[in-house]
């Protein structure tokens, strides 16, 4: 077993922290779907898809190693995440006279989508000053499923969160069969 240098045992654990951080905002979003009973709009799950996609650039850093196309990845579904939440902002901060602005939960104080274009932008800073820092990007870093380290359970338990999160998320936009009959 080849000894890992700081920064990539860092990165990694800034990857996990990345993930876990997304991971709440999606339980997030599913108790209100769930216990309080707001369906999402097309654009939530957009939004919802485009953050499981920049979780997906972390899982690939953590199972293959650092690399610059795999921050990549996630930068590029924060900024279509980014670009539908502001859509949807745009939607709504001119209601139509006599109706409130806004729609669905506000959390203090901002609705979700607001909260999700802030989520988009903090992914896309993180990702590109996890770019800047050269010292955790390297080629030969097999990732941290490859071996023993410390940060293995903590990154099998991320991506095993991210994973159940995406099931539960499909099977509730497309519903399961109630009859073997469909």
């Amino acid at each position: 077993m080849t000894a890992v240098r700081g920064p990539i045992v860092a990165a990694r654990v800034l990857n996990i922290l990345g993930i876990l951080g997304v991971a709440a905002v999606l339980g997030a979003s599913l108790y209100y779907q769930f216990v309080e009973h707001d369906s999402p709009c097309k654009l939530c799950q957009l939004q919802r898809v485009c953050m499981i996609g920049v979780t997906l650039g972390a899982v690939l850093n953590l199972t293959l190693g650092m690399r610059v196309r795999h921050y990549a990845v996630s930068i590029m579904f924060a900024v279509s995440g980014a670009l539908a939440a502001f859509r949807h902002i745009l939607i709504n901060a001119c209601p139509v006279p006599g109706e409130p602005s806004g729609f669905g939960p506000a959390i203090a104080g901002l609705h979700t989508y607001t909260w999700a274009f802030t989520v988009f932008g903090v992914a896309i800073f993180a990702s590109a000053a996890m770019l800047m820092w050269s010292a955790a990007l390297d080629d030969s870093d097999p990732g941290c499923l490859d071996g023993r380290h410390w940060t293995k359970p903590a990154a099998i338990v991320a991506v095993v969160l991210v994973l159940l999160i995406c099931v539960v998320m499909t099977i509730s936009s497309f519903g399961i069969a109630a009859t073997a009959g469909h």
